[in-house]
């Protein structure tokens, strides 16, 4: 059973598929970044852990080196780390 905040954080049924990267198209294997919003320039952290029974993961946004934002999630004791650490990115790039 997953933890509800979870499933309101993020669609975890799309962390359980398995795809063949033989059957992604080049194209859509690279994400090119030709476009920036403004003057702004911002860095992202991530970051998905396990302590003992506890999985979660944070996201900070920094600008200028300058931490602005800064969120913590936790999931439940059945994710394992690799699906926090997809979380944190799904979670940062939105």
């Amino acid at each position: 059973m997953r933890s509800t905040e979870a499933q309101d954080i993020l669609n975890i049924e799309n962390l359980d598929k398995f795809v063949d990267i033989s059957e992604i198209s080049p194209e859509n294997k690279l994400i090119k970044l030709t476009e920036t919003k403004g003057k702004h320039i911002y860095d992202v952290g991530t970051d998905g852990s396990r302590i003992n029974s506890e999985t979660g993961f944070a996201v900070c946004i920094f600008n200028t080196n300058i931490s602005t934002e800064e969120y913590l999630f936790r999931l439940g004791s059945c994710n394992t780390v690799f699906q926090a650490e997809m979380a944190a990115i799904d979670f940062a790039a939105r």
